[in-house]
């Protein structure tokens, strides 16, 4: 992506497997692998100085659980309520 002198974009990173990643910034997208744990990301401009710093004005960070964790607490919930009949016909 080419320089954006005072130009606002969108920049939106997903974590979309264990160590694999989709990263879009303005009209530019790419997705790679990491290894270890994700603990932070950096974000720079290589013209950097005289105002070209790199700025964020609102940063979301978002956690979307994983399909298996959902399947679990499925789970749960119709063995609770299952529970909770038997326990009403005694």
């Amino acid at each position: 992506m080419g320089h954006q002198y005072q130009s606002y974009f969108n920049i939106a990173f997903t974590v979309t497997g264990a160590n694999n990643y989709n990263a879009v910034a303005g009209s530019d997208s790419w997705s790679g692998t990491f290894a270890g744990s994700l603990i932070g990301t950096q974000v720079f401009d290589a013209a950097a100085g005289n105002g070209s710093d790199v700025v964020f004005n609102n940063l979301a960070v978002t956690t979307v659980p994983e399909p298996s964790t959902l399947a679990m607490l499925a789970a749960s919930g119709v063995g609770i309520i299952g529970w909770r009949r038997v326990l009403r016909r005694k």
